[in-house]
């Protein structure tokens, strides 16, 4: 099996889980968003996807659509809308090309942080998957504090 078809087939798994009410595995959330995007950095030439690489967005952009809807079982809000804004950030840098921030790897999250007038959208660090879980982690401690959640 290809890298692609890998990838694929785990973001369907993690959508059945979904779909199921299962409590799905955050680590293996993070890991896959992370994968996700140096996968796409690295695949996408040109303006476009092409269109035998659409399915791996679609079910990028369904996980998205399904974290809006409700949110999953044993998940807080904090979690569920960091996992939203990060995966939304893959389908912005696909839609939008991977040099869209300040930094060499960046992935904007400014879809769920507010950004005052004038200032740069957030973005987390994509380099290494240790920044990324920091930017995660950070994003969530923000909302959690924003829902005065424990």
């Amino acid at each position: 099996m290809n890298r692609y078809d890998e990838l694929t087939v785990r973001w369907g798994d993690l959508l059945e889980c979904l779909r199921n009410k299962e409590e799905p595995d955050l680590e293996a959330i993070q890991r896959l968003i992370f994968e996700t995007y140096h996968f796409e950095k690295q695949d996408i030439t040109g303006d476009s996807i092409p269109g035998n690489r659409l399915e791996l967005y679609k079910l990028v952009a369904q996980f998205c659509e399904s974290l809006v809807e409700s949110y999953p079982e044993g998940m807080t809000a904090s979690v569920s809308e960091t996992c939203e804004a990060f995966a939304a950030g893959v389908c912005y840098v696909i839609e939008n090309g991977f040099d869209c921030g300040y930094g060499v790897n960046p992935l904007p999250i400014g879809l769920t942080m507010h950004t005052p007038a004038g200032c740069a959208e957030p973005e987390a660090d994509m380099t290494t998957y240790e920044s990324f879980a920091a930017a995660f982690q950070e994003n969530v401690d923000w909302l959690r504090d924003e829902y005065d959640e424990e």
